[in-house]
């Protein structure tokens, strides 16, 4: 409350220019919401066995996490201000930049929150309960998380996964444990790939180090070596998985083709840090890989692996 009080009085604020649309949906990380379609992949899962409710549930969770994750973007956007305003990117945000005023976002935050919570109320209550934790997990990381090393990538990597654990809460049988244990390993090594191109281009910096992270440029190598263990972890989840033949025949009539979608996403994570290293990668791979054509070509092919597979 303290840097939202003096983000608030902040020059930066004072006479901000009426925002437009696109400045708001930055604001708002519309680009974001992809990330938000995670929550289909149980229901994608067990198409076979999917009702009409199971769908219109999803939607509705879906259209609440985005309601959830646009609101806490924006309060950690305005706790962040300071340290944003010194970051290579991040200063250019539009409550860092001044072109929308804290006192707005505030505004904005309150009535988003209200809505994700009419949504959320609408929903059956172990979903309800995931998006709770969701809010609130999200909320630690912006007000505290994200700056411990280490743990605000894993925080990171859960808040991928409880995204799944949204949709799954919705359906009559749960999603298997591996693929928890897979979005875990899978999505922390993008949040260590998120971390590893930051640090590295603020390591020609003046002070060599991120603002509001609690991150050294000597800490590359071990970012590195963490982040591309976890994407190897990720493949032996699902080999395992497959390995172990833990799939459901109702669902899977012919669970081999699911070895494709392994070749691909070993190669589209191992590339993913090649062109980290190579400081050919956005701030954000998810972002990145949302507008790479490589990425949809990859994301095709597993499709049809998976269509294969039914």
């Amino acid at each position: 409350m303290i840097r939202l009080r003096e983000a608030a009085l902040s020059q930066h604020d004072a006479g901000a220019p009426k925002a437009g649309l696109k400045t708001w949906a930055r604001a708002l990380r519309i680009h974001q919401w992809p990330k938000n379609l995670l929550v289909f992949i149980p229901a994608g899962l067990s198409v076979p066995v999917l009702t009409w409710a199971d769908g219109l549930n999803t939607l509705l969770a879906f259209a609440a996490l985005c309601a959830i994750a646009s609101t806490t973007y924006i309060i950690n956007d305005l706790a962040d201000v300071a340290s944003d305003r010194l970051h290579h990117s991040k200063r250019t945000r539009p409550f860092a930049s001044g072109a929308i005023a804290v006192r707005h976002g505030i505004v904005a935050a309150v009535t988003l929150g209200a809505a994700a919570t009419a949504m959320t109320l609408m929903l059956p209550a172990q979903c309800a309960l995931t998006l709770l934790v969701y809010a609130i997990v999200s909320l630690s990381y912006s007000f505290g998380i994200k700056r411990v090393a280490i743990l605000d990538v894993l925080c990171l990597g859960f808040l991928f996964t409880v995204r799944l654990a949204v949709g799954a809460a919705l359906l009559e049988n749960n999603a298997p444990y591996w693929l928890y244990a897979f979005s875990m390993f899978f999505f922390t090594s993008l949040a260590f790939v998120k971390r590893y191109t930051e640090l590295a281009q603020s390591a020609g910096k003046q002070f060599g180090i991120l603002p509001g992270r609690g991150y050294r440029p000597e800490d590359l190598p071990l970012v590195l070596g963490a982040g591309l263990g976890s994407a190897l972890c990720s493949i032996v989840v699902f080999l395992i998985y497959l390995g172990d033949q833990h799939f459901d025949r109702d669902l899977f009539s012919t669970p081999g083709w699911l070895g494709l979608s392994v070749a691909i996403l070993a190669y589209w994570l191992l590339r993913t840090w090649l062109l980290a290293l190579r400081g050919q990668m956005h701030d954000d791979p998810v972002v990145f890989a949302l507008k790479d054509r490589t990425s949809y070509l990859l994301g095709m092919v597993v499709g049809l692996s998976l269509l294969l597979a039914w």
